[in-house]
C-alpha cells in the first residue's frame, strides 16, 4: 500500500498493452474474489519471449491475510477458506520466473496513503508494519525456492520524465533477466 504498485502497473501497461484488474473490495469476499480473478496473461517479449504479467497475484494475496485476521477483518473460517483456495490454485502451478519488488519503507507509504485521501489513507502504521513483515516472508520464501527477486526501492518520489527514466530502467531489468 503507497509503495507505488498501481504506477508502475500502469507504467507497465503502455507496453504490454494489458488492462490492470482493480480492486475487489474489502473483506473476505474482496480476497476471495482477488484471489480467484488473478490468472496469468501470456504477452510476448520484444525479443521474442512469452511471459507472465501479474499486478500482484495469487502467489503474493497471501500477505494481507494474517494482518486482516490480526485485526479481525477476516474469522479463522475465512482465513483457513483462503489457504486453502490458494493452496488448491497452486497446487500445479509453476513458480514465477521473477518477482520484481516494489519496496518502500513504512513511513513513506504512510505519507503517501495519507496524502492521497482515498480509502486507504486512514491506514494506521501498526497495519503497513504488518504488512512489511509478510512481504519479507514471502520474498524470503519465494527466494529459497530459487526465485530471482529484483528488489527496487521505491522511496524517492518521482514525477514525470524523472520517474518514466526509472520505470524504464526497471523493465530493461526485468528484460534482461528474462534473457
Amino acid at each position: 500500500m503507497g509503495s507505488g504498485k498501481s504506477t508502475f502497473c500502469e507504467y507497465l501497461g503502455t507496453y504490454v498493452k494489458e488492462p490492470r484488474l482493480g480492486g475487489f473490495g474489502n473483506g473476505f469476499i474482496g480476497e476471495l474474489n482477488y484471489l480467484l480473478a488473478r490468472k496469468r496473461t501470456w504477452r510476448e517479449h520484444p525479443r521474442g519471449i512469452d511471459f507472465h504479467y501479474f499486478d500482484r497475484s495469487v502467489w503474493s494475496s497471501e500477505v494481507f491475510w494474517l494482518p486482516e485476521y490480526s485485526y479481525g477483518h477476516l474469522s479463522y473460517d475465512e482465513l483457513q477458506l483462503l489457504f486453502t483456495t490458494r493452496d488448491a490454485l497452486l497446487r500445479d502451478a509453476d513458480l514465477p520466473d521473477l518477482v520484481v519488488w516494489l519496496r518502500a519503507s513504512v513511513l513513506t507509504c504512510s505519507r503517501r496513503l495519507s496524502v492521497r485521501g482515498d480509502f486507504d489513507s486512514e491506514t494506521d502504521i501498526e497495519y503497513l508494519c504488518r504488512l512489511e513483515s509478510s512481504y519479507v516472508d514471502l520474498m524470503t520464501n519465494l527466494n529459497a525456492r530459487g526465485v530471482p527477486i529484483i528488489e527496487v526501492n521505491m522511496d524517492e518520489d518521482l514525477y514525470g520524465a524523472d520517474r518514466d527514466d526509472f520505470y524504464s530502467n526497471i523493465l530493461a531489468d526485468i528484460y534482461a533477466r528474462l534473457d
